[in-house]
């Protein structure tokens, strides 16, 4: 991992390998929920497409930027392998899915931060550079779902995934602030992310619904109320 300077700030750059690692392994999870809702080869590379490309993409276009994924062959090739994996090999990919669980919990928080720190480079408020950095990590999934009619994963009740993001670019940010060195802020914030993915996929943390907040505040004043008198009824028993 290395940084470059943009517009006067440093930013975090992955190797070109780690990159495209990244989007293949991302565009097989894609792939395979093409697979499962037995779409055709073109819907099959066109989730992999979006999965594997669409957060980068997205962060690009909210910068003002060409996009990276379209600058040259490798991104587009390695979303067309990963289409073709997922294609031919289903039942033998999901034996590993392990290893796409690890991998995405990692990739979550590099690309937080990677967002992020484009943002902030380019002149962005730590506010929306957190947002852009948000986008960056779960945009392609978020695109993949859209295209496929149901509700985005990020927008329904479970596992910390958002949420995992925003605690680690949060931290990035707040290291960046305080002048910590560009490896040791993102290798913080990546494990922070981990580990607040990871921890939600093993301890079952969820994110929670939303809740009438006057109706539970009503109910717990009238159960204080009921057991203050029942205090108050058993203190005059105990008297007389």
């Amino acid at each position: 991992m290395i940084a470059l300077i943009v517009a006067g700030a440093p930013v975090v750059q992955t190797p070109l390998w780690l990159d495209l690692l990244t989007v293949a392994l991302a565009g097989v999870t894609g792939a395979l929920m093409g697979v499962n809702l037995r779409f055709d080869i073109v819907g099959v590379t066109a989730l992999a497409f979006l999965t594997g490309l669409g957060g980068g993409i997205i962060r690009d276009l909210l910068l003002g930027q060409v996009p990276v994924a379209i600058r040259g062959n490798d991104y587009v090739i390695t979303a067309v392998a990963a289409a073709a994996v997922g294609f031919f090999f289903a039942r033998w990919v999901r034996r590993f899915g392990w290893v796409l669980t690890w991998f995405d919990a990692a990739s979550l928080g590099l690309f937080g931060v990677i967002g992020t720190s484009k943002a902030v480079a380019n002149g962005i408020s730590a506010a929306p550079a957190i947002l852009v950095g948000i986008v960056t990590a779960v945009g392609g999934g978020a695109l993949r779902d859209v295209f496929t009619g149901q509700p985005p994963e990020i927008f329904k009740p479970g596992q910390l995934r958002a949420l995992a993001v925003l605690g680690g670019v949060l931290v990035y940010v707040g290291l960046d602030r305080l002048d910590v060195r560009l490896g040791v802020s993102t290798a913080v914030a990546m494990l922070v992310t981990f580990a607040l993915r990871m921890g939600a996929l093993q301890l079952g943390w969820t994110t929670p619904t939303a809740i009438d907040a006057p109706r539970v505040a009503r109910r717990q004043a009238l159960l204080h109320a009921r057991r203050l008198g029942l205090l108050r009824r058993r203190q005059r028993d105990s008297d007389s």
